[in-house]
């Protein structure tokens, strides 16, 4: 299942990233009517709070109600019956929705710090804007943070 986040839950999109979900953000003003299009075109679930949306004649959007992002999380993965996996936890591209590639170590060490290089055995990048992330605390912490709303 693929999203399409507007501007208003961008956070929301965020989070969905993290836990694996195809989640396309939209981060500057658009029309409903450009959104629509991009949902369609790329077979996208709108999710929106634009309560606007109901005068359109387009049926593959979500109207979310809750202001907080893990709330509106919490509504997503239950109304939409998803399925959370903790192997895709990480596996997306924060920045891009890309996913992710696992990387040499030894190919980025001027561009991870001292401790993590240490610490770490496994790195990721992503393919097109070059972010590369690792597995540690934060993760858990995500982790924790969503089986506490859930």
């Amino acid at each position: 299942m693929k999203f399409l986040c507007d501007l208003m839950i961008q956070k929301l999109g965020k989070i969905l990233i993290l836990c694996g979900f195809d989640s396309k953000i939209i981060t500057t003003h658009t029309s409903l009517k450009e959104l629509i299009e991009i949902s369609l075109n790329e077979k996208r679930i709108l999710l929106t709070r634009n309560t606007k949306i109901r005068n359109y004649k387009f049926n593959n959007y979500f109207l979310l109600i809750e202001q907080k992002p893990y709330n509106q999380f919490k509504t997503i993965i239950e109304k939409l019956n998803l399925k959370l996996d903790e192997n895709k936890f990480f596996t997306r591209c924060s920045k891009c929705n890309k996913e992710l590639k696992e990387i040499d170590k030894n190919l980025i060490l001027d561009k991870i710090p001292l401790f993590t290089l240490q610490h770490t055995k496994e790195f990721y990048i992503c393919p097109s804007c070059n972010k590369i992330y690792w597995k540690q605390s934060h993760f858990d912490l995500f982790k924790e943070k969503i089986k506490n709303y859930l």
